[in-house]
């Protein structure tokens, strides 16, 4: 585990700065690989809320989301929730460097072209193989480009 407190200040304050697309992507990829899927999913609960969080990930209930977030507590399925968040991750915090945390949250509840007129949320939600991160990356794409 990092040192959390810093790692959060940075991922925060990094936001909203009108970041190029591009260079977003590549701060989000350098993220997802130097914190664990713990420490990136206390960053979603903090900036998105249990509900957003819990409901992107398929679940009803942010309990066992905070329990492994702030406590390490795992969870069970925690190989295709730990994917999950990533993806999440990946398709929220670009998003976010370029524009707000609020236009990243925006993004996740409004229906999208590029996933057949779903919403992103309900698309990772019932995706347990990860065949759909693609197309969820295209999404956001076609909002931060």
């Amino acid at each position: 585990m990092t040192v959390w407190c810093s790692v959060k200040h940075d991922l925060i304050n990094a936001e909203g700065q009108g970041l190029d697309p591009g260079e977003a992507e590549r701060d989000t990829k350098a993220w997802i690989s130097k914190l664990d899927p713990g420490e990136l999913l206390e960053y979603l609960l903090v900036r998105f809320g249990g509900r957003i969080t819990a409901a992107g990930l398929g679940l009803v209930d942010a309990q066992p989301l905070k329990d492994w977030g702030f406590n390490n507590i795992l969870p069970r399925d925690k190989d295709i929730l730990a994917r999950k968040v990533q993806t999440l991750f990946r398709i929220l915090y670009p998003l976010a460097l370029t524009y707000s945390a609020n236009t990243a949250a925006a993004f996740l509840v409004r229906r999208s072209g590029y996933l057949d007129g779903n919403v992103p949320l309900v698309v990772l939600a019932d995706d347990s193989s990860g065949s759909r991160e693609g197309d969820l990356i295209g999404a956001m794409r076609a909002l931060l480009y």
